[in-house]
């Protein structure tokens, strides 16, 4: 299961690079709940704790949730992640969908590339050209026009498929009345149960672990690649979620920080990087002697969350600044982090000079955190003997002259 299975997260990537056309002009609705209604004339970004999606939406909708639901008809690409994604309505581009329960029950005129515990393309859903799917559980209920790319415990192929299936699964079926035009290419231990029709050849290889070492292929290596590649961004788009949820107005200032003392903030990351070991190791040695050589694990997990955190201001602080030149309404936090989130990971997939960025970025947003958290508390107790000399009390307007004589104080 090691060659196709979950191979098929890897192109969800090609979803989530968003065009800087694209992202000039756009819809935004965050919430617990959100439920978008009324026709969309333009690309919409929805996150939330549960998303529906009732609207026709002339553009692309890219959704990250719990719960996702589009069942108004979108005219571009879908691109979703969460725990359960269903899409009902018909798509005039290309489904890109990620979660434990992933559903498509539209017409989908291009690609689907869905990965998930179960993944279904049901009897009313259909994919226009080819269907790149993997998970525990694997049906193709509906028509695929081209060819199929499947990893999975269980593949079940019910509809037609309208070129070549090759997929790596522990079993394989093809039901009654199901078609598959061309070549049905797997790899398994077991012989695949064949009940429809194979128009090609139906060749069984045995599994990797079975056949020995094998030369990886280039494109194999590059999807594999990417596949850690999406990972990664999965992991720190959920981190980052968890962050604003917990720090909003903290995470603000710390990337408000960021721009408004980036030097200071770049030196203050740094020193704590490059300090971190070397602090830690002589914490354990003391440690080891007098007591307490644990601090320095704890030390030294307290720099990881701190780096991490970092990653997540730094995101904040780009994102802002991107949606800030781009659109002249309110920027909102949440979406800003997962955009800079996004930025940064694509920043750091270009070989050395992106990692470097990323790390940069990361001793950036490390900085601003600290100076967030201790530079203002400074400058407040600076205040008073930085402050200008008293020029005594300002001069009041004249007052009207009283009528009668003052009156004396109760």
């Amino acid at each position: 299961m090691k060659k196709f299975a979950w191979l098929t997260v890897a192109a969800l990537v090609l979803g989530l690079v968003i065009s800087p056309a694209s992202a000039l002009a756009f819809t935004q609705r965050t919430g617990d709940n959100v439920t978008v209604t009324g026709p969309i004339n333009d690309d919409l970004y929805v996150t939330g704790a549960n998303i529906e999606v009732m609207s026709d939406v002339t553009g692309d909708v890219v959704a990250f949730g719990q719960d996702i639901t589009i069942s108004g008809d979108v005219s571009g690409d879908v691109i979703a992640a969460g725990a359960v994604v269903n899409v009902g309505g018909s798509v005039g581009g290309s489904v890109r969908a990620a979660g434990a329960n992933v559903s498509i029950d539209g017409r989908v005129a291009e690609d689907v590339v869905a990965a998930g515990s179960n993944v279904r393309v049901t009897s009313d859903g259909s994919v226009g050209r080819d269907a790149v799917v993997g998970g525990s559980q694997v049906v193709l209920g509906g028509d695929v026009g081209r060819n199929v790319l499947a990893g999975a415990q269980e593949l079940t192929i019910i509809g037609s498929v309208g070129g070549d299936v090759t997929a790596d699964a522990g079993q394989v079926t093809v039901a009654p009345g199901a078609s598959v035009a061309g070549d049905l290419t797997y790899y398994s231990a077991d012989d695949a149960t064949v009940n429809g029709t194979v128009g090609g050849q139906t060749q069984r290889f045995a599994p990797r672990n079975e056949r020995g070492q094998a030369e990886e292929s280039v494109a194999s290596g590059i999807l594999l690649a990417i596949l850690g590649w999406v990972r990664a961004l999965v992991g720190m788009l959920i981190f980052a979620v968890l962050v604003l949820l917990a720090l909003r107005q903290f995470a603000e200032r710390a990337a408000s920080d960021a721009w408004a003392r980036p030097g200071l903030s770049l030196g203050i990351g740094a020193a704590i990087f490059v300090s971190a070991f070397p602090v830690a190791i002589l914490v354990f040695i003391l440690g080891l002697i007098i007591g307490g050589w644990w601090i320095a694990f704890a030390w030294l997990a307290v720099v990881w969350l701190l780096a991490a955190v970092g990653i997540v201001i730094a995101a904040l602080a780009l994102g802002s600044w991107i949606l800030g030149r781009a659109s002249h309404s309110t920027v909102r936090p949440m979406v800003a982090a997962l955009l800079g989130v996004l930025i940064l990971s694509l920043i750091a997939a270009v070989p050395f000079l992106g990692w470097l960025a990323y790390f940069l970025a990361m001793l950036w947003g490390m900085g601003a955190l600290v100076v967030a958290g201790y530079v203002p508390r400074r400058e407040q107790a600076w205040s008073a003997p930085m402050a200008p000399p008293a020029a005594g009390p300002p001069v009041a307007p004249a007052a009207p002259p009283q009528q009668g004589p003052p009156m004396s104080p109760m």
